[in-house]
């Protein structure tokens, strides 16, 4: 089951604590947060990105404080366009599309990352509109004094979240269809809705989907609803009813509108029947208290959506490694996210780890540091809960978050983690594992930025020793540590030293 995304909407400035508690909260409660943290200064550009990036969320939490914060170039809004923040933006398109928006209002007293009266008079002004006009806003709100409140505010959505989850699409439009054809379509639609195509909503918002997986059955069978829609809204009820279309006619002009072969489809519906069929006969048998004649309907229908959804995940994570292959690193983190997104994390938390694992090595590649870490953490504590505190998935986990921390200069929270992360390798592999020398290397490389060369000078030489026994002389690895080490003396100016070391490892 995919999780609920919910935006993060906050100021930057003064409430980048809040945005990290909010972060926390939501994982904690099973939902996967979503932020924009870089703008561009047009406006347009800004809200077609926004809005991409809202529409795929279920829902939105706002949080508002004293600072007004960024906002497009002024001189780029249309003419009759409200000046509106990075901040409120976000929040106005999401009441436009429709999400459920959760908003929390703080007071003067509530502790903020930097005082708001550091801002200008004119844009504390216009928060202070929007403030007002949340106030006046019948949509619930709710003040937070402080962070623990907030937090706890926040957590105690799982209600919400729950529903969230197993809230059902609505189908927008009555379809009049063939009897043999439209009954059991528009059933198989509902089906769909219900328990079987739980994930369904969030995939048919990405109208590339078919294309992307021609095995998964939800998401096609969704397509042949909206099909239907088409060809309905198209036709003279009173002059050509679909009612009274002969059945090659009516699988001919869908298999125009899908752009795939009658036979293709033929397949496809009678795929769509059988689970329809298998999940009418469960409910029969469990209605009539035939217990476990019902279990096994029902077990048929999961077994047969589970492997939907697995092939979807196969085909999204082969679009990702084409992406990879063609350098188009967006692409990559894109296909990669929509399959994490198919993995249950309450019932398959090593999964999720796996999967978000691969989501993360995106971000750090195209340095998304703030959306990586939370997954980060959180893949640390997974691991820890259900792997123990020395396996070696925990190392990797370990040293991926020290990688980031090391990344945003917080050296002195990354050195523990890459200690400990050493330490499990050392115990699983032994002390001369080539893993180990990643570990050295790792760790040797934040000594030498916290000025400590001795000791990393120590940790390269060792780390060099291990890549020359393990893979030969003439390594790639063993050219990396070459590397590492001579830069290391040359930084202490013993270039004599270095340049031999250069040479071998150009070699």
């Amino acid at each position: 089951m995919s999780l609920p995304r919910v935006f993060i909407s906050a100021t930057s400035g003064d409430l980048r604590s809040a945005r990290a508690i909010a972060r926390d909260a939501l994982l904690t409660i099973n939902c996967h947060p979503v932020e924009q943290t870089s703008f561009e200064p047009d406006y347009r550009t800004v809200a077609d990105m926004l809005r991409g990036k809202i529409k795929d969320c279920q829902a939105l939490i706002h949080i508002v404080g004293h600072r007004y914060g960024a906002e497009p170039d002024p001189a780029s809004l249309p003419r009759d366009t409200p000046r509106r923040s990075y901040t409120q933006m976000e929040y106005h398109l999401a009441r436009e599309l429709g999400l459920r928006v959760y908003t929390f209002l703080l007071p003067e007293t509530y502790p903020y990352d930097t005082p708001p009266s550091v801002e200008d008079a004119a844009l504390t002004a216009l928060q202070n509109e929007h403030r007002l006009f949340i106030k006046a806003d019948p949509h619930l709100r709710e003040t937070v004094a402080n962070e623990v409140e907030l937090r706890t505010r926040i957590i105690a959505l799982q209600e919400k979240v729950i529903a969230l989850e197993q809230e059902q699409a609505t189908i927008h439009k009555e379809v009049i269809t063939s009897r043999r054809w439209g009954l059991w379509i528009a059933a198989a639609v509902l089906l769909i809705l219900g328990g079987i195509g739980y994930w369904q909503q969030q995939m048919k918002k990405d109208t590339g989907v078919i294309a992307e997986s021609q095995s998964d059955l939800a998401t096609q069978l969704a397509e042949v609803q909206k099909a239907l829609s088409t060809i309905q809204q198209n036709t003279d009820p009173e002059k050509d009813p679909i009612s009274k279309w002969p059945q090659e006619r009516l699988e001919n002009e869908l298999a125009q509108q899908l752009k795939m072969k009658v036979e293709d489809l033929r397949t496809l519906l009678t795929a769509g029947r059988t689970s329809l069929d298998a999940l009418v006969a469960g409910q029969a048998l469990l209605a009539s208290g035939k217990q476990a004649e019902a279990a096994e309907k029902f077990d048929a229908v999961i077994q047969h959506e589970q492997a939907a959804i697995q092939r979807l995940r196969q085909a999204y994570e082969g679009k990702a490694q084409i992406a990879w292959n063609a350098v188009r690193y967006k692409e990559v983190l894109d296909y990669r996210q929509k399959a994490a997104a198919l993995v249950d994390k309450a019932t398959d938390p090593l999964g999720w780890c796996d999967a978000q694992g691969k989501v993360t090595f995106i971000h750090l590649h195209l340095a998304l540091y703030i959306e990586a870490e939370p997954l980060l953490r959180e893949i640390v504590r997974l691991r820890e809960q259900h792997q123990g505190p020395g396996h070696t998935d925990l190392a990797t986990a370990l040293n991926n978050l020290a990688q980031l921390l090391k990344a945003t200069n917080r050296l002195a929270e990354a050195e523990p983690m890459m200690r400990r992360a050493l330490k499990i390798d050392e115990a699983s592999y032994g002390t001369d594992h080539p893993n180990v020398a990643i570990d050295l290397n790792n760790l040797a490389q934040l000594l030498q930025a916290t000025n400590r060369l001795a000791e990393a000078e120590t940790m390269m030489w060792r780390a060099l020793k291990i890549d020359e026994a393990s893979y030969g002389t003439d390594h790639p690895n063993v050219a990396r540590d070459l590397n590492n080490l001579a830069q290391l003396l040359q930084a202490t100016n013993r270039l004599a030293e270095a340049e031999p070391m250069f040479r071998r490892a150009l070699k």
